[in-house]
């Protein structure tokens, strides 16, 4: 993780993070994907040539939608518009951005460091992914469900969900493990709110912020637990 010192308001984290995103979002988009794909070397093993290339397509986006919510904590920073922090969690608060934005740094420096490997062994087959967070090569697998669904909700969600397991994030109930065949079930993570630990503590949260899914959109994931 990233040690956090302060600059005034801010943290080293969130500086690195806004400066890595002002690098892409000023250029076309086309470009700044360039420039997040240079830094996203994603390290794929046991995947076939299409496997491969499907990782590293969600690896880039991923990447994109992270510094996308580095911008958005820049903003609230300045004293913008800060609903859709406040929205996945609770309110923005001193240590609640610090905490975020050190998941979300540690999250965009490690798409370039983490081992994606396709295949799991886990027997559910309706696991997108799984991290492996003791092993020392940052492991994440990737599993059939991953290359067979909605891109962005999947594979670049995924990641980012996983990502944010390999700094520390964990599963938080609402109250229920799983909300089986409710289609805004995302809605249910805003419950976390009252509890702003667990809110920066979830791995669903950022992937949900760093993918801007707005209140009442529906998931096309169907029944999801969260053990």
């Amino acid at each position: 993780m990233v040690d956090l010192l302060q600059i005034g308001s801010r943290s080293v984290a969130l500086v690195a993070l806004t400066l890595a995103c002002s690098c892409a979002v000023e250029s076309s988009e086309p470009d700044a994907r360039r420039d997040v794909a240079a830094v996203v070397e994603a390290l794929t093993t046991n995947c076939s040539p299409d496997q491969a290339s499907f990782a590293r397509a969600a690896a880039v986006a991923a990447g994109m939608a992270l510094l996308g919510a580095g911008a958005d904590i820049g903003g609230v920073e300045d004293g913008g518009d800060a609903s859709r922090f406040d929205y996945w969690f609770g309110a923005h608060e001193p240590e609640n951005i610090r905490v975020v934005t050190q998941v979300l740094l540690g999250s965009y420096e490690m798409i370039a460091t983490a081992e994606f490997r396709c295949g799991c062994d886990d027997p559910d087959p309706n696991l997108i992914a799984q991290t492996i967070t003791n092993d020392p090569n940052q492991l994440i697998r990737l599993c059939p469900p991953f290359f067979e669904r909605d891109f962005t909700e999947f594979a670049v969600g995924g990641l980012i969900h996983e990502l944010s397991h390999l700094n520390g994030t964990l599963h938080w109930k609402t109250g229920a493990s799983c909300f089986p065949g409710d289609p805004h079930w995302p809605d249910y993570w805003h419950a976390l709110t009252s509890n702003p630990y667990g809110a920066t503590n979830n791995a669903e949260s950022y992937r949900l912020y760093a993918l801007d899914w707005q209140p009442g959109e529906a998931s096309s994931r169907g029944a999801v637990c969260t053990d």
